[in-house]
């Protein structure tokens, strides 16, 4: 699910504030000219990512792959109508693996999503200081979603070629890229 991910500050006394951190944190932000991943051009990260839940040739991914935000709708709204068209459906079942591949899947399009716009990176390197902690959300997403911001922010603080790094991390296993984001 999506949603702005928190910054969060220590504050002199010890404890800790949180206050809404920039668009490009938003998995349902809505890219303004698309970004490309897997050889496909979409409007936003979870449009792609629940999409990309189903096998290539399926009515479910190619229905998630044709729906475009409506004019003026927001990126919630247009977030929230992909994520209910890749829930459960009659018509289609997920991918066999899934499961295993969802994490890596996710890191993978955010790569791509900031790697198509230098503001999105420059929005994220922002935030250097502060913690980043992802929306409550279904599963264990919130913490994925907070590993995934601040390792994409470490790649960019390494001043690393984000779309190199996206190439050379397909290649990776599940397991690898779980190790990544967890150290």
């Amino acid at each position: 699910m999506g949603g702005r991910c928190f910054l969060v500050t220590k504050n002199p006394d010890g404890s800790f504030s949180k206050t809404i951190g920039p668009e490009c944190t938003d998995n349902f932000q809505i890219v303004e000219n698309g970004f490309e991943c897997n050889g496909s051009r979409w409007h936003s990260v979870e449009q792609a990512f629940q999409a990309l839940k189903f096998p290539s040739q399926s009515i479910a991914r190619g229905e998630i792959f044709d729906t475009s935000p409506k004019e003026h709708e927001s990126d919630e709204d247009y977030g929230l109508r992909v994520w209910q068209l890749g829930q459960y459906r009659e018509d289609s079942t997920m991918r066999e693996d899934w499961q295993e591949n969802k994490v890596k899947v996710m890191l993978l399009l955010n790569i791509a999503k900031y790697a198509s716009d230098k503001d999105f990176q420059n929005q994220l390197l922002e935030t250097i200081g502060q913690g980043i902690e992802a929306q409550p959300s279904t599963s264990n997403w919130t913490y994925w979603n907070s590993k995934i911001q601040l390792f994409i922010r470490k790649l960019l603080i390494e001043n690393k070629d984000l779309a190199v790094i996206g190439e050379e991390l397909s290649l990776c296993s599940c397991s690898e890229i779980n190790e990544f984001l967890e150290n």
